[in-house]
């Protein structure tokens, strides 16, 4: 546990790592209403915030699949016909990431594994 805490001094020190654990801990208390939820609304929720929050992100970077397509890609697997396979990587590697985020979250920053582990499956 030691090196654990050790190697989180290291990353916390870390310009980039600083600054998106100083984010990570707004979202975190901003997101603490959410205790008192009920666990399958608390899902419900997150899921709505990751749908939005990653149709928005590829959009802005020229994504074209709609928050439903979006939507559809992330709760049923699916590819929307018609469309590149490469903007449905992106939706699924944004999601990842926000599920990364949640994760997190839940362990209240934890010891972290490399990022490439958790989210290159």
């Amino acid at each position: 546990m030691a090196d654990c805490d050790a190697s989180q001094r290291q990353l916390h020190q870390q310009p980039l790592f600083a600054s998106g654990f100083a984010s990570l801990g707004i979202i975190m208390r901003k997101m603490q209403f959410l205790e008192s939820l009920d666990k399958d609304l608390q899902q419900t929720i997150l899921n709505q915030l990751r749908d939005q929050w990653t149709h928005s992100s590829t959009a802005i970077e020229g994504n074209t699949l709609s928050l439903g397509d979006t939507k559809f890609i992330l709760d049923e697997g699916l590819t929307v016909s018609g469309k590149p396979i490469k903007e449905h990587n992106e939706v699924i590697g944004h999601a990842k990431a926000i599920d990364l985020i949640y994760s997190i979250m839940g362990r209240k920053v934890g010891c972290l594994k490399p990022l490439n582990s958790l989210i290159g499956k």
